[in-house]
This record gives structure tokens, sequence and C-alpha cells, in this order.
């Protein structure tokens, strides 16, 4: 509409080049014509660009889901570049999932929340397909861009997502007044992995979450010895269990936590975080 508006400006501005400054007609004309027409188009739109690009993600909103939505299969064509996206979707869906579990575990959890959990499931069953199809890389990587670190963060990503199905039988146990602490530093290790995987992850933050999630451990060991040593043969056993049953789920979700950070962030080491975490 505004290049038909503005069509005999255009050729009145391109006749009085031909005339006085010795423009060509023929093709060069028509190169002067083009150029002049992108450049007040982009002068037109530049300063309103960012809501051009909203109003455009209005009428054209993407349908497919937010997390995985740069998963285009044309990329499989390029795997350095299918990994670079496939490492995004999983710090995008590691973070959405570290945040439901810190959720769960405060007791602040909403339907929202529910449905973000369903989210995180989708997407990893999403990352998981396309990340088989990616052909072999020729090469060296970035270490978060590796087929290797990347298979790691999926494992644990899957068991971090199965931690957090199973809180559904342990959130009434997690409430337990003895299990405060254990929450609390659980809690602080989902808050600096989110932190982690937002940016780029430092040493420094490496070493607190190692050492947080080895404090959580020593919790359980210390906690586990003196509930186990105290309770008597009665009904407090299957309590004194399922109290035990959910500080070691913690102690499991910090650890694959701390391991999703450091198999997808390009850390400054290339030592392992912790143990291999079980479950």
């Amino acid at each position: 509409l505004i290049a038909l508006l503005l069509m005999p400006i255009f050729l009145w501005l391109i006749g009085i080049a031909q005339r006085h400054a010795g423009l060509d007609p023929g093709a060069i004309s028509l190169a002067a014509f083009h150029t002049l027409f992108i450049g007040l188009g982009v002068a037109i739109f530049l300063p309103m660009l960012h809501q051009f690009a909203s109003l455009i993600e209005r009428l054209l909103p993407d349908a497919g889901p937010s997390l995985t939505r740069h998963l285009d299969d044309s990329l499989l064509e390029t795997p350095e570049v299918a990994l670079e996206v496939t490492n995004r979707a999983l710090k995008q869906t590691a973070m959405t999932l570290i945040r439901a579990y810190a959720e769960r575990l405060s007791g602040s959890a909403t339907v929202a929340s529910r449905e973000l959990e369903q989210q995180t499931a989708e997407a990893l069953e999403t990352i998981e397909r396309f990340f088989e199809r990616i052909p072999s890389v020729s090469g060296p990587a970035r270490k978060c861009h590796s087929p290797s670190a990347q298979i790691h963060a999926i494992d644990h990503l899957l068991r971090l997502h199965n931690r957090l199905k199973s809180l559904d039988g342990l959130d009434l146990r997690l409430q337990d007044a003895r299990l405060l602490p254990a929450r609390q530093a659980c809690t602080r290790i989902m808050e600096a992995a989110r932190q982690g995987l937002s940016g780029d992850v430092t040493e420094h933050q490496m070493e607190y979450l190692r050492a947080e999630a080895e404090s959580l451990g020593g919790m359980h060991e210390r906690l586990r010895l003196k509930m186990l040593t105290q309770v008597q043969p009665s009904g407090q056993a299957q309590g004194t269990l399922g109290v035990l049953d959910a500080l070691r789920s913690m102690v499991r979700a910090g650890q694959h936590a701390s391991r999703i950070v450091f198999y997808l962030q390009d850390a400054s080491t290339d030592s392992e975080p912790l143990a291999q975490a079980q479950g």
C-alpha cells in the first residue's frame, strides 16, 4: 500500500537522478528504485519494530509447544546447529521442570504448575525423538553441545521428572518438621540450578551446587541413622520409613539438578560434579 501511494514520488526522484546525476536508464535505474524503496521501508518500520513483531505474533501465533518450538526437522541437515538448538530446548525444559519441582516442594504448586509438569513431560519426549535423529557430528564441539553431554542431560531430566511425579505420594511426608532443613537445602539447589541455566555458569556456581548437594546427602545420612535408632516396634516404623523415603527423593532430585546444569552449560571445568546419582 505504501509503495503504491509513493510510486509517483519514487519515479519522480529517479527521473531527476537520470537528468541531473547521470543515472543510466535500465538496470541501474531499476536497482536505484529498489534501493530507495527498501531504504524507505526500513526507515518507516525500524522505530516500531517490536510493536510490529508483536502484532505479527498475535496474528500468526506459534501453534507448537513453546519449549520445543525451535526443533525444526530442517536443522537436522546441519548437526552442529541441531545440537545447539537441542541444548537450548533442554535448558528451557530444565528450568521449567526445576521450577515445578521447587513449587511442589514448598507447597505453593497451583493448577498452572501442574500444567507445566505435563508440558515438560511432552517436551522431553519431543526432544528425545529429535535428538535420536541428529546425524553424527564431525569434529570437536562445545561440551554443552556434544551428543554425550546432551544424552546425559536428557537422562537426568527424565529421572528428575520421575522424582517430581513421585511427590504425589510424598506430599504429606514432606511437611514433617524433621525435613525442614532438607527442604530448605533442596530449594536452594533448585534456585541455584535455575540461575545457572539462565546464563553462563561459573566455576563458583558449580562449586556451590556441589557443596549444597553434598550437604543434603549428609543430612540424609545423619537423619537416617538418628531415626532408625530411635524407632519403636509400633506403627511409628511405617511413618519413619515414609519420611526417609521423602528425604531420599529430595537428595536424588538435588543431585539430578546439579548434574543437569553441569551437562547443559559450558563449564570451565571438565570434572564430574558428583558421584553418579541413582534413580
